[in-house]
């Protein structure tokens, strides 16, 4: 039987060490698609874009074009299995581009199609070549090049003054850069992106990346340190709200690991949380709001934000108003990713995003066990890296290359929990694995241990 949304049952064969369903030729690593992936998070797209056919295409764009053919056809291939989580992102990026063209007809179909096919690029090329063990460590492998690169080019924001990389590029191609961004007198280091914000969030996302990946302590922390650096750097309040989940989910889970009830306690503890705020605070939105930001009168000025974007959404809840320009203060710059979707294209658009997150981390039948520490210890990480960018986005929006990180993130979680469909437990070649049949976190083979 073909492979299928509800079930499959390809042939049986031997996969690291253990017996499972056939693995598809897409887990073998593929660096050099991380490369094209990537690559483009060290050029600002701000003032790095070239123009084919009166059409704008950045560097990452450029990536999602050459990958996203091959990327289909992998996906689509016998022996591969589609998730609910792939419908989800795909009624997403249609869903943009008919309320952008119902709203605006076809003026706001080129903003509105980079959109989504940043989005729904990054997370099909990441569904089809970051599949497996060896393919997840070599996107890491790259990512840490590519990140500390990027955090090396704040450390020169910070030390120059100004946003150094931007007005480097700017002069280099004739082109106007992106603002200097200050506050506390201090200039934030936006490295390549085009916000201090977005490099703050893109910091402490790859923070937990490479957290999750190591093995080793001493790698752990300098890792993770040296993304909290570039953190500081941006004096960005969300990404170190951001850092302060990490902490707080790695020592919850380490506390509590032979407690399996844990993560129910946890999501039980947090809706309690939330349910005491609404009681006890007036206004809850605006209490969550000022708490999350370093300056009260940021916080105040998100609430405001908050108040005039949901009244324009309840106006044209299911297809948005395109890119207005509303002519307020207020809604000059909205600041929140589950605000500018449905401001833009309706609520469905937030609904679908919120749905394709959660189906990707839906737990399986057989997802207690994904075969070797190393893909356990990623799909925490995965996990933790949607929560992230959903708890994050309340106070940022994304746009350029963040938002397709996130088609990334969310493409490597789902193929996560598609390859926990080939594992099953009871398949296991050795029902208990001894401690001779690790080296590091890698499972031997049979004939090795």
């Amino acid at each position: 039987m073909r492979a299928g949304i509800s079930g499959f049952a390809p042939r049986p064969s031997t996969f690291r060490g253990f017996e499972t369903t056939a693995a598809p030729s897409s887990a073998r690593a593929n660096k050099f698609a991380a490369w094209l992936m990537l690559f483009g998070l060290l050029l600002p797209p701000a003032e790095v874009q070239i123009y084919i056919g009166g059409l704008k295409f950045t560097v990452a764009r450029i990536g999602i074009f050459i990958l996203l053919l091959p990327a289909s056809f992998i996906l689509l291939s016998k022996g591969r299995h589609l998730l609910a989580c792939d419908f989800f992102v795909l009624a997403l990026a249609s869903w943009i581009l008919f309320a952008a063209i119902y709203t605006d007809g076809t003026a706001s179909l080129s903003s509105a199609g980079a959109e989504s096919v940043e989005f729904f690029g990054g997370y099909i090329v990441a569904r089809a070549f970051f599949f497996g063990a060896a393919a997840l460590r070599a996107f890491v492998s790259v990512l840490k090049v590519v990140a500390f690169t990027a955090i090396i080019f704040a450390i020169a924001d910070t030390v120059s003054g100004r946003l150094v990389i931007h007005h480097a590029f700017a002069s280099l191609l004739h082109v106007e850069p992106i603002s200097d961004q200050y506050r506390m007198g201090m200039v934030r280091a936006a490295s390549t992106f085009d916000h201090a914000i977005l490099f703050g969030a893109f910091c402490s996302i790859v923070a937990a990346i490479l957290f999750y990946s190591e093995a080793n302590v001493l790698k752990r922390v300098m890792y993770t340190g040296v993304c909290l650096m570039g953190a500081i750097l941006s004096l960005s309040s969300s990404s170190l709200m951001g850092f302060a989940i990490i902490l707080a989910t790695y020592s919850y889970d380490t506390l509590l690991r032979s407690y399996p009830w844990r993560w129910s306690a946890c999501w039980a503890a947090i809706g309690a949380g939330l349910l005491v705020i609404i009681i006890v605070t007036n206004k809850p939105l605006g209490w969550v709001l000022s708490n999350l930001t370093l300056d009260p009168d940021s916080g105040y000025f998100r609430l405001l934000i908050w108040d005039a974007s949901i009244f324009q959404i309840s106006a044209a809840p299911w297809t948005g108003h395109a890119f207005t320009d509303f002519g307020t203060i207020e809604l000059n710059s909205v600041d929140s990713v589950w605000l500018v979707l449905p401001l833009r294209f309706g609520i469905p658009t937030i609904v679908f995003l919120a749905l394709a997150n959660l189906a990707a981390v839906l737990p399986t039948k057989y997802s207690g066990n994904m075969g070797t520490p190393y893909l356990n210890r990623m799909r925490t990480a995965f996990s933790l890296i949607l929560l992230l960018f959903a708890f994050i986005g309340i106070t940022v929006h994304y746009w350029n290359y963040i938002w397709i990180f996130w088609g990334i993130c969310l493409g490597i979680r789902a193929s996560l929990r598609e390859l926990s469909l080939y594992r099953n437990p009871r398949s296991f070649l050795y029902s208990q694995p001894a401690s001779n049949q690790f080296v590091g976190d890698r499972l031997r083979s049979p004939m090795r241990a």
